[in-house]
């Protein structure tokens, strides 16, 4: 884009006309009119630069924010993953209390049965 801009601006300024006085634009009239043509297109190539700084800076926090939300989903994935190991460990544990707890009981049904 920034060519076309620059080559439409030379192409502006560059602009020659046969001088015929006797019929025809006022050249004065008409190198105006380019001038503000030629000051136009500046102002609009100097927005587009402008836009386009701002969108390379949102582009790079956009990039920013896509890491962080990737840092963050691993960090959720190892989360996951260790939330799930305590409760399986929790199960597992839970399970071995049900255990020790059965065999104290076979333990005191024994020594009951031994005293009797």
């Amino acid at each position: 884009m920034k060519n076309n801009y620059k080559k439409t601006l030379d192409e502006i300024l560059n602009k020659k006309f046969s001088k015929n006085y006797s019929i025809g634009y006022d050249p004065l009239e008409v190198d105006m009119f380019f001038d503000k043509i030629r000051t136009f297109i500046s102002k609009q190539y100097q927005k587009e630069l402008e836009y386009q700084k701002i969108i390379q800076e949102k582009d790079k926090k956009i990039e920013n924010l896509e890491s962080k939300i990737d840092k963050s989903k691993q960090s959720i994935a190892v989360l996951n993953s260790e939330i799930k190991k305590y409760v399986d460990d929790g199960y597992q544990s839970q399970r071995m209390i049900n255990q020790i707890s059965d065999l104290r009981r076979e333990i005191a049904d024994l020594k009951n049965d031994k005293k009797e």
